[in-house]
């Protein structure tokens, strides 16, 4: 009457862990790229503002941080960088980038560039290993 089932065989387990490991690896290389996207973004926003507060430092100061002092000159650290600094600090602590880099400053006291060397944390690269730089080549 009823058959006895007796389990799955080898050969079907192996078929579905196949199916599994092709949807797992077609998932997650979207969800990587997602990632890799999204601290892109995230980059360019800090990037951006910390454009601004530079920018807020430049009026108050009349010039940009040296590179010697760096993005620490808006912190209280730079306190003493010019007599009218502040009053209070432009930011608490100098983030890092997405990929937990610190950020490239280069000033010469009336322009600046800020540089995220991607995911990669090396100069150059491609796609989301490419180098990020604010404001865009001046």
């Amino acid at each position: 009457m009823f058959k006895s089932s007796k389990g799955m065989t080898l050969i079907e387990i192996m078929i579905v862990l196949t199916i599994i490991g092709v949807l797992f690896s077609f998932l997650a290389g979207r969800i990587f790229g997602k990632k890799d996207k999204a601290n892109v973004k995230t980059a360019k926003i800090i990037m951006q503002d910390l454009g601004e507060k530079l920018e807020d430092y430049y009026n108050d100061c009349g010039f940009y941080p040296k590179e010697d002092l760096g993005l620490e000159a808006l912190t209280e650290k730079g306190r003493g960088s010019c007599d009218n600094w502040g009053p209070e600090p432009y930011l608490r602590k100098v983030p890092k980038d997405p990929w937990n880099n610190p950020f490239i400053y280069e000033s010469d006291g009336s322009s600046y560039k800020i540089i995220s060397l991607g995911k990669g944390g090396r100069v150059g690269g491609d796609g989301y290993e490419k180098d990020l730089v604010y404001p865009d080549d001046q």
